[in-house]
């Protein structure tokens, strides 16, 4: 059995019989930040735990080279727009090397692909918006990113939804992406935010827990 634990989230338990494998792949620096090009290996240990024992299981990956080297901003910028070019075209293998294209251009946090998140934003496809948003959260505190969020939030996402879609479906995915768009609000400085919390809070076509969880940010700030 696995628990994992990361990021504040657990994200994943399932039951391994004898002799299997199991594989999750991370984005390595998540953990550890490298300063120059080397050979490296990995050495992780975990402790599982049963009614009456304890197991320490340890892991050695084999050396590898690892190469990489510090782009000048316009060698960066170019990398991630080949990057939103691929994705475009869409021509991938499998959805492993979409998602980790996608994941590649969000995480390079540059205000460069603000223009690439809104297409995604117009889309028609919930789960790009929903990275789009991801992706303009990353870029805190930019100001046009910040601009962008709030646009879409209140134009409701009428670009981001399939239309065909069932309307009790739409309806569930508007409300998720308001929330994932608060969610990333919160963590832009509050001299950006509480004047849109507090239009949100005051506007009547916002109810539950959208409404909710704008109330939920600002508190902290109310109280000061």
């Amino acid at each position: 059995q696995h628990d994992l634990i990361m990021d504040s989230g657990r994200v994943g338990f399932e039951i391994l019989q004898k002799g299997q494998e199991l594989r999750f792949p991370q984005w390595f620096n998540n953990w550890f930040k490298l300063e120059e090009s080397g050979f490296y290996k990995l050495e992780i240990e975990k402790t599982l735990y049963g009614n009456k024992w304890k197991e320490i299981c340890k892991v050695k990956t084999p050396e590898k080279m690892v190469y990489f080297y510090k782009a000048s901003q316009d060698e960066r910028v170019t990398n991630i727009q080949l990057l939103e070019d691929i994705y475009r075209m869409g021509k991938f293998k499998n959805y492993k090397d979409r998602s980790f294209t996608l994941e590649a251009i969000i995480r390079s946090a540059s205000d460069s692909s603000i223009d690439f998140y809104e297409e995604l934003l117009n889309g028609k496809n919930s789960s790009n918006a929903d990275e789009a948003i991801r992706g303009l959260g990353k870029l805190c505190p930019s100001q046009k990113a910040f601009s962008t969020l709030v646009r879409y939030f209140d134009m409701g996402f009428v670009n981001s939804i399939d239309e065909t879609a069932n309307p009790k479906f739409k309806e569930s995915m508007i409300e998720s992406l308001h929330l994932n768009t608060l969610h990333e609000i919160e963590k832009f400085p509050p001299e950006m935010t509480v004047y849109f919390l507090n239009k949100v809070i005051a506007d009547k076509k916002y109810e539950g827990a959208i409404k909710d969880r704008a109330m939920k940010i600002i508190s902290p700030y109310k109280r000061e």
